[in-house]
């Protein structure tokens, strides 16, 4: 089940971010709660300026991450092994 749906105006027919504001909005005031924070990886639909205005505009926080973290993505361990490896 798909509950995005792509844009077939871009060039990869990909997910934009007014796709993913689409979902927000019939999402997350079903689950969200006062008091919580968002957290969302930094793909770039996630970071898109109108997706941050977005969450400011309705007052949910999100909780910043850095660009890249190795300790926060425990596949990038096994990837450093196996390149080690080979």
């Amino acid at each position: 089940m798909n509950i995005m749906q792509r844009d077939e105006t871009t060039k990869k027919k990909s997910y934009t971010w007014a796709s993913y504001i689409q979902v927000l909005e019939e999402e997350v005031p079903r689950c969200w709660q006062l008091g919580q924070i968002f957290m969302q990886d930094n793909a770039p639909i996630h970071t898109a300026g109108e997706v941050k205005e977005w969450f400011e505009n309705i007052g949910i926080p999100l909780l910043e991450w850095p660009p890249y973290l190795l300790d926060l993505n425990p596949i990038e361990y096994l990837w450093h092994l196996i390149k080690t490896w080979i």
